[in-house]
């Protein structure tokens, strides 16, 4: 990928359509190991959100993701952020509620049966080409995820980006100092090029890694994710 991807508006919808027909497991591997998802977390995620909400992607997935992006993982597992992973933010939100549509009306209510809800929020460290070379540097990320009890009327994940405001948190949980900068949470840029790879290192997946290949990739089943998704609040990594 060259200079004239950066900030193309339609490279979302194009990476979308690549991966129509892929399999969770699959888009999931490649959005943790492709260099141009590494270098762009953001644009990474909202793949991943736009598939959450077609239902391409499962809550294990989405935890899959956010637990094992190099750069997001350093946000939502960093110890500072353990409170949140079905913690002080599950709480808030079973206690205050979340505006969930009424089945078969466009009557909204407010939902108390929460599986589990993650907020993170922090700094990561990510590589990038630039004109004078390869650049290492420290950005800002933040994502919130709400999932909603098997009996509710609606069962989709609520996520978005939280890097300044929330979309989640301004529209689903009336937070009302909540209100996102779009362009400052915008998931659909790719705002970096990925570097090069160091001649005879170890490739990771690349631009032309085969559908076959990429959809042979396994989750890997950890304890955390299994946590998490049954709702139990985690005091330490």
């Amino acid at each position: 990928m060259t200079n004239d991807i950066l900030n193309e508006k339609d490279w979302h919808k194009k990476e979308m359509n690549h991966m129509k027909g892929w399999k969770g497991r699959g888009m999931v591997h490649w959005l943790t190991t492709n260099p141009t998802y590494v270098a762009n977390p953001g644009f990474a995620f909202g793949i991943v959100r736009k598939m959450a909400a077609k239902n391409k992607l499962d809550n294990k997935q989405i935890l899959h993701f956010l637990l094992t992006h190099p750069a997001w993982s350093q946000v939502t597992t960093h110890v500072d952020n353990r409170n949140n992973l079905n913690s002080l933010f599950l709480s808030y939100c079973r206690k205050e509620g979340v505006v969930t549509q009424k089945k078969n009306s466009k009557e909204t209510y407010l939902e108390h049966d929460i599986l589990f809800a993650i907020h993170a929020k922090g700094k990561a460290l990510v590589t990038h080409m630039t004109d004078a070379g390869v650049k290492t540097e420290e950005i800002v990320l933040g994502c919130d995820l709400v999932v909603r009890g098997k009996k509710t009327p609606d069962t989709r994940p609520l996520l978005s980006m939280n890097v300044e405001g929330s979309n989640v948190r301004y529209r689903f949980l009336r937070m009302e100092d909540e209100k996102p900068n779009m362009a400052a949470n915008n998931d659909k840029l790719i705002r970096r090029l990925a570097p090069p790879s160091p001649e005879g290192s170890e490739q990771g997946p690349s631009d032309t890694m085969t559908l076959a290949e990429s959809n042979n990739s396994k989750d890997d089943g950890s304890d955390l994710i299994s946590q998490l998704l049954a709702g139990e609040t985690l005091s330490n990594f």
